[in-house]
């Protein structure tokens, strides 16, 4: 019994040692506010609000990431929304489509369920949204489309910015409200270790 008490002893200090280490040097853990209802309702299929994330301490935005980055219309809070256009690349969104240098990310499978109930930040009624799966850098990830209407955008992407796309395309928090951002403010979201989604802890961030 002593022996497997110093085991486990020495694997919780060494455990946690390594932990410290990656934390001051490598992670850093976030909570998504619950407060901001369009940022909830943004997030939506795949982050949800109070879900408990790490995030990489090194700036750095890939295509295909979700990243959380410094606000720019308000010093000292953060944006969260994935990464769909880079260094000089064009993007353009017309009635709800998305193309970047004139090409669509692929959708080539619906979600299990193929719809999902979202409630609307503005109206406070759940709205039916189609949830597809779509191919975007090095990522699958599902996104949410449904029949709103809004005004065409279209930018090229300056030289150290990024364009921010939300996965609920239809009623966002992203580029399209906010403009470009710095690639100096942005970190990778890694994985998340809660959620108040039971299927969703303990996940990797696609």
């Amino acid at each position: 019994m002593k022996v497997l008490t110093r085991i486990l002893f020495w694997v919780l200090l060494v455990g946690g040692g390594l932990w410290g280490i990656l934390y001051l040097t490598i992670m850093e853990p976030w909570t998504v506010p619950s407060t901001d209802p369009q940022l909830v309702t943004s997030l939506q299929p795949n982050i949800f609000p109070d879900d408990y994330l790490i995030l990489s301490r090194h700036n750095d935005a890939q295509v295909g990431w979700v990243v959380r980055c410094a606000d720019p219309d308000a010093p000292g809070l953060f944006v969260l929304a994935r990464v769909i256009a880079h260094n000089g690349e064009t993007v353009d969104v017309q009635k709800g489509t998305i193309r970047v240098d004139n090409r669509t990310p692929l959708s080539p499978t619906r979600c299990d369920p193929p719809k999902l109930a979202v409630r609307s930040p503005t109206s406070q009624e759940d709205i039916e949204l189609d949830c597809s799966n779509e191919e975007l850098g090095a990522t699958t990830h599902q996104v949410l489309r449904g029949e709103i209407a809004e005004k065409d955008t279209h930018a090229v992407v300056d030289t150290n910015k990024v364009f921010l796309i939300s996965d609920n395309r239809s009623m966002h928090l992203d580029s399209r409200d906010f403009g470009q951002v710095s690639v100096n403010t942005c970190q990778h979201v890694l994985f998340r270790l809660w959620s108040s989604q039971e299927n969703h802890r303990f996940s990797l961030i696609w």
